[in-house]
């Protein structure tokens, strides 16, 4: 009988060995698989932390691609406002100098302002009427003029189409200034906006005298070029 129970306890001992290897196996491949986990865990994190240096690189980068943008617009719209001014004050002159004194001549001065913009010396000779209406094909002229119509809620149409009687009507009388005035009782709403707009165009100084003959402030808002 002590022969089968000592088989038993020697098979018992074997047994007990393999599953003590098993549980190290297992136990090792468990490690391994943490390990791994653990380097893979690391692995995105570092990805993750590149990815974010990246985009915040490129945030950064792009912010300071806005800023130098926004530099030079300021530059840009401060080289326009300088020509702008450089331009009114040379016109303002030009007029003086000419002695510009009512609407007819001031009228007369843009005509002369269109031909040598355009190139189009014969256009000196056209009658004036026929010149200005060329304004309607004047792209910055045509966005001041909307934007003016706009703010003053008129019709941009009915005033684009007064723009080619504005000479004749002022041809019909001559008031008595020493400056070019737009007098209210002389013209309607539209033709006062038209030549408002093209005076400032043009850098022509001028004065607005109301019903009673007051000088007052121009009742529009004009926008600039």
């Amino acid at each position: 009988m002590a022969l089968p129970i000592l088989d038993v306890v020697n098979k018992m001992a074997t047994f007990v060995e393999k599953l003590e290897e098993k549980n190290k196996e297992m136990l090792n491949m468990k490690q391994e698989m943490l390990k791994m986990s653990e380097e893979k865990n690391q692995e995105m994190l570092n990805m993750t932390k590149e990815k974010n240096q990246e985009m915040l690189n490129m945030k950064q980068e792009m912010l300071n691609m806005s800023k130098e943008h926004h530099k030079e617009v300021d530059k840009l719209k401060e080289k326009q406002k300088d020509v702008a001014t450089d331009f009114l004050l040379r016109s303002q002159e030009l007029v003086r100098l000419r002695r510009v004194c009512n609407v007819r001549a001031a009228l007369e001065y843009v005509r002369g302002c269109i031909s040598s913009k355009t190139g189009q010396d014969f256009l000196f000779h056209e009658p004036v009427d026929k010149v200005l209406e060329k304004l309607s094909k004047d792209e910055l002229f045509t966005e001041c003029l909307e934007a003016t119509c706009e703010k003053n809620q008129v019709n941009v149409e009915a005033v684009k189409k007064c723009i080619g009687g504005l000479y004749h009507t002022a041809s019909k009388g001559l008031h008595g200034h020493d400056k070019v005035v737009i007098l209210e009782t002389d013209w309607v709403v539209n033709e006062i906006i038209a030549l408002g707009l093209i005076f400032k165009y043009y850098g022509v100084p001028f004065e607005y005298r109301n019903a009673n003959d007051q000088l007052v402030e121009f009742p529009y808002e004009l926008k600039s070029r």
